[in-house]
């Protein structure tokens, strides 16, 4: 198979992930089709692999994937049922069902073995396009970049669709969505404005390299570069999440400093601030909402009430935690009865909180374990002469990583498949310290 023939299929298969990965709750059929192709990037990446040829990011991501793989693992150990009804958060759980006479034999550490092999398949999109593109000898860098820029765009076209044929109209994709609201290829308009925010950096990253390459030609494209900016900006402001009015300055800050970067310490230095100072702001606000939203204040209280039960319910199963994908079913024990209401609680709104809910300490080592991976990263990109995509990728993790303080865009298929790429992105094209400088990048 040719280069070409690879880097198409690679960039058909990101593409798809954006047009058909947008939701969480539906879209199954695409969603299984994605998952199926992820298996196939998979095995084709780990059949390609050259081990001896990886460098010290690339290793660590790989690490860190094994320690995500062991974690997944030990969902699925089996237990008497003694053992599990012992395990922290099970023992209501255990009574309950032995006045039925039903304890399960085996009990597994997750309290849902289907539920917690629906969730690992969700990685699967995701798992096979960072396994696939570190396998490849050569990194189709622009491709991808003008893949995600051109999606987020006609992204935006078909949310001036939606908004323009009102809350009924064909144009959205999902049943469960933000109807009345620009949501474009997703179901839900967050995840939409991150989508257009994780674009503006490889934009930057695009226009940096053509100023390069067509040094003639750097005052058009400078110009041609700030337009679509300008219409990506606009439809950041349309889609009226205050997700994207928190990010969008440090989205933009970094895009700019990626073009323009007097000195290359000065774009980690004023990122990592900025995208601080952004999830303080949400943070206090407590809110992704949708600003144009008449139900703004209530949600505000929604999600304040979502994580003062989900609080309990972290410390009540730390630190083995609930098992992967099953807050749903926890979070409904711990919710007052005298409250509920019509309100579908499916996340913690809290990628973190959720994480540490459902798999415990090992939870919080993931956590910690990938950031301390991708601000090493960051230390590797200022001792280097490094690529603008590789530090696209590197702002677009950051965005990532912020917003999911607040909300899930990780558990989507299309922005957790541009989060594996981003990694992938970073780590081939951060060099070592010593005489191995550069991975093959085109």
């Amino acid at each position: 198979m040719t280069n070409r023939v690879r880097e198409g299929l690679f960039t058909a298969f990101l593409i798809a992930c954006l047009a058909i990965g947008g939701a969480s709750r539906e879209g199954d059929l695409g969603n299984f089709a994605l998952q199926v192709c992820g298996i196939g990037f998979l095995g084709w990446g780990f059949y390609r692999f050259d081990w001896a040829g990886l460098k010290a990011p690339e290793r660590l991501l790989l690490g860190f994937g094994a320690l995500g793989l062991l974690t997944l693992v030990a969902q699925f150990v089996p237990l008497s049922p003694e053992a599990w009804a012992q395990l922290p958060g099970r023992s209501a759980i255990a009574a309950e069902l032995a006045l039925l006479n039903a304890l399960p034999d085996p009990g597994f550490v997750t309290l849902s073995f289907h539920d917690s092999l629906r969730s690992a398949m969700w990685l699967l999109p995701a798992l096979g396009a960072g396994i696939a593109l570190l396998a490849a000898r050569t990194v189709p860098t622009v491709v991808v970049a003008l893949a995600l820029v051109g999606m987020a765009l006609l992204s935006l076209f078909l949310g001036l669709l939606q908004v323009l044929g009102g809350a009924e109209t064909d144009w959205y994709l999902y049943d469960f969505t933000n109807r009345g609201y620009m949501v474009g290829f997703f179901a839900n308009a967050n995840h939409m404005a991150t989508l257009l925010l994780v674009s503006l950096p490889f934009l930057g990253a695009l226009v940096r390299e053509s100023r390069t390459r067509l040094p003639e030609r750097k005052v058009e494209l400078t110009l041609f570069g700030a337009a679509v900016f300008g219409l990506l900006a606009i439809g950041i402001g349309l889609v009226g999440s205050l997700t994207g009015y928190a990010l969008l300055a440090p989205a933009a800050l970094a895009s700019v400093l990626i073009v323009w970067t007097p000195r290359k310490r000065l774009l980690g230095l004023l990122t990592v601030p900025a995208l601080a100072f952004a999830a303080l702001l949400l943070g206090i606000m407590g809110t992704g909402q949708n600003a144009f939203s008449p139900d703004a204040n209530s949600s505000l209280a929604g999600r304040e009430q979502i994580r003062m039960n989900a609080v309990p319910a972290a410390v009540d199963f730390f630190p083995v935690g609930s098992g992967l994908g099953t807050f749903e079913d926890v979070y409904r024990r711990y919710e007052d009865q005298e409250r509920v209401t019509t309100t579908f609680i499916n996340h913690a709104h809290n990628d973190y909180l959720e994480l540490v809910i459902d798999l415990g300490a090992l939870g919080l080592l993931l956590i910690a374990v990938f950031f301390a991976w991708w601000l090493y990263c960051l230390r590797c990109l200022w001792g280097v002469s490094a690529s603008p995509f590789a530090w696209a990728g590197w702002v677009a993790i950051g965005i990532l990583l912020t917003h999911s303080g607040w909300d899930y865009p990780l558990r989507t298929a299309a922005l957790s498949t541009v989060f594996g790429i981003c990694c992938v992105l970073v780590a081939r094209m951060v060099p070592a310290r010593d005489a191995d400088r550069g991975a093959s990048i085109t």
